[in-house]
């Protein structure tokens, strides 16, 4: 074979390959195993089904196997991955009912509720967390020896509150809590034991907070104790717990009180008034609200509590109206997050497997998963594994294959969140509302407690509306919502024309001459903003409809004429907007003519009434006594006077 015929035969081998790697470049990934660290277990990836991935957040469903002691079988996983950024983040979240108790509901209630209460942050995708019981006791899911304030059995933080940091069983169980530090770092989650016992992290005390309108957090103050009286410069917390019998009684107290009622959200839970467990009781508490009344006695029960000081400092920064928030916290870097949840145990640390009981059976068996973890470079990767649905590939995955899985998405640390028909994934759809995504093995989405979300900072929005219409210009309004974002530069183009606008200015006029009324035009929005230090822009793309000018009574003179009365009406309509014109007398109806109106002469109140259209809908403006302001405003103060007392009379 000469040399010419080899190199022929060598370019056609790598057209092959160039080809094959272009159309299906998963051909060479389908061969990849990954394996766990122990060797026990593999994953092995075969297909994407859907890949969806946005400004910082990716969404894919992807098909594999996974193989443990000899047994392959089919897996299904729901792979979300995020930047971590100051405009992308991960956050837990529960929802509240109207009293303030967390309750249930599935993930995209869920998440529907977070961007209810957070209008400037939208949710991509989200899984479940579900680490909670909202029934009384020890036992989960069942009524036990504790009665308390049904909670959770982990702790967790959401919008930097410490919803729950002690929790109902603060001696048993691992209390186990993860955080996301948020502050950009290759590592942002750190973890511990909040067991107050036997656990590595410290309760680091009881605080309150003055709030301003917004929630931000002014001053910040120790509180001593709850349910005591505060000795000399202490300040404590009084509150209403439930008893035995699942009910909250009312509680009556005395002291320099600062009173909420009816808190925007309440807690009172494990307290150590429970003296038949001794040493597992802990005055577990948080609270949010504004201040009703300042003295020196109340009453208070569900939903209210108190503050009761003899802090001068706090003293002066205390008042009827002001908004407080008191809770406990962890020590460190715990007390500095904006999120926190509970789970089941750390499947990966360090980039490398945690180690299990093989007794476990929980961990050992094949069960849908839902798993929130990091990468090596910071991004945070949720991941939902179907299961116990062999029927549809969906097998479910033990311990040491979830780990395989696990380290083939390049997860180095991770923790496991609550498995079986828990498991549920939604993404944002393009109706705005979320869509389930996964297959939920009880054959819907169950109502879980709460959720791990990631959220983006929705792009700058932006509309145009008319403000005033004359016959020489139109003065435009635009209305502006950043969400959080550095504005550069605004530029609008509507009729074929660029104007920008000066975005150093508070409130933001267009005034324009030269555009026909009653006619719409297209306009664009092109908004340059600083985002993650950089300069990015979104053009928003509407019509708005240009009006005729509205109808206004210029002038309205009486004369008494032949024993008429005769009304000279003077009416500004530069567009002929005016289909009907009267004055309504008793009843009756006079119409315009050539500019007046005649009418008998009557002691009832005329109306004028006139409709018109300009380019929206029909409408119409009535005026009591036309011809006098005087005795409108003498009627109206009459008839005002005469109800008010009628009221006193009744």
């Amino acid at each position: 074979m000469n040399l010419k015929s080899i190199l022929k035969k060598l370019l056609f081998v790598l057209t092959l390959f160039s080809i094959l790697y272009t159309f299906n470049a998963s051909f060479f990934v389908v061969r990849a195993i990954t394996y766990n660290d122990d060797g026990t277990a593999s994953y092995t990836y075969l297909e994407t089904k859907s890949d969806n991935t946005g400004d910082y957040t990716s969404c894919k469903h992807e098909i594999g196997t996974t193989t443990y002691n000899g047994s392959t079988v089919n897996q299904s996983l729901f792979v979300f991955s995020q930047k971590q950024t100051e405009n992308s983040k991960v956050v837990t979240w529960a929802v509240s009912e109207d009293d303030g108790k967390l309750k249930r509901a599935n993930v995209a209630t869920i998440a529907q509720d977070y961007e209810l209460h957070h209008p400037d942050w939208k949710v991509i995708g989200a899984i479940n967390a579900d680490q909670y019981v909202t029934g009384f006791g020890e036992n989960i899911g069942g009524l036990g020896k504790d009665y308390y304030y049904p909670q959770p059995y982990y702790p967790m933080i959401c919008d930097s509150e410490g919803w729950f940091i002690m929790t109902g069983i603060p001696v048993s169980g691992g209390q186990n809590i993860a955080a996301f530090l948020q502050n950009g770092s290759n590592d942002p989650i750190i973890n511990g034991s909040a067991n107050i016992k036997y656990g590595d992290l410290r309760i680091d005390g009881i605080f309150l907070y003055i709030l301003d309108e917004d929630g931000n957090r002014l001053e910040k103050f120790q509180v001593s104790a709850i349910n005591e009286t505060p000795y000399l410069n202490e300040t404590t917390v009084w509150t209403s717990y439930y008893d035995s019998k699942q009910t909250v009684k009312d509680i009556d107290i005395t002291g320099n009180l600062y009173v909420i009622k009816d808190a925007e959200r309440v807690y009172a839970s494990n307290s150590i008034d429970y003296q038949y467990k001794p040493n597992d009781a802990y005055n577990a508490f948080f609270g949010k609200g504004v201040i009703t009344e300042v003295s020196n006695t109340a009453t208070i029960g569900y939903g209210d509590f108190a503050i009761d000081t003899n802090d001068q400092n706090l003293i002066a920064a205390l008042d009827v109206g002001k908004r407080v928030l008191v809770q406990y916290e962890i020590e460190g870097d715990f007390a500095k997050v904006e999120s926190a949840i509970g789970f089941h145990t750390i499947q990966r640390y360090n980039d490398t497997d945690n180690r299990i009981e093989s007794s476990n059976t929980y961990n050992t068996r094949r069960y849908p998963r839902a798993v929130v973890g990091r990468t090596a470079t910071g991004e945070i990767v949720l991941v939902a594994v179907d299961g116990l649905q062999e029927n549809i590939g969906a097998s479910g995955a033990n311990f040491w294959e979830l780990n395989a899985i696990l380290k083939s998405y390049g997860v180095v640390e991770a923790y496991q969140m609550d498995g079986g028909g828990s498991v549920t994934a939604v993404v944002k759809n393009e109706n705005g509302g979320f869509s389930i995504i996964n297959s939920p093995s009880d054959g819907s989405a169950r109502a879980n407690l709460s959720a791990l979300l990631l959220v983006e900072r929705r792009k700058p929005e932006a509309k145009l509306k008319v403000n005033n219409i004359s016959e020489n210009e139109i003065i435009f309004d635009l209305d502006l919502d950043m969400h959080g974002y550095l504005l550069k530069d605004i530029v609008i183009n509507i009729n074929d024309k660029d104007y920008k606008i000066d975005a150093t200015k508070e409130t933001y006029q267009l005034i324009v001459s030269g555009f026909a009324r009653d006619t719409e035009y297209d306009y664009k929005i092109n908004i340059e903003y600083q985002k993650d230090n950089t300069t990015d822009t979104v053009e928003i793309s509407d019509k708005i409809k240009v009006n005729k000018i509205p109808p206004k009574l210029e002038n309205c003179n009486l004369r008494v004429e032949n024993d008429k009365y005769i009304y000279e009406i003077s009416i500004y309509d530069p567009d002929n907007a005016i289909s009907t014109c009267f004055i309504l007398i008793d009843g009756v109806k006079y119409c315009l003519v050539d500019g007046f109106i005649e009418t008998p002469i009557s002691t009832y109140v005329p109306y004028l009434q006139y409709s018109y259209n300009i380019g929206d809908k029909e409408q119409s403006q009535s005026i009591k006594y036309p011809h006098s302001k005087l005795l409108s405003l003498i009627d109206d103060s009459y008839w005002k006077i005469n109800n008010q007392i009628d009221d006193i009379l009744n």
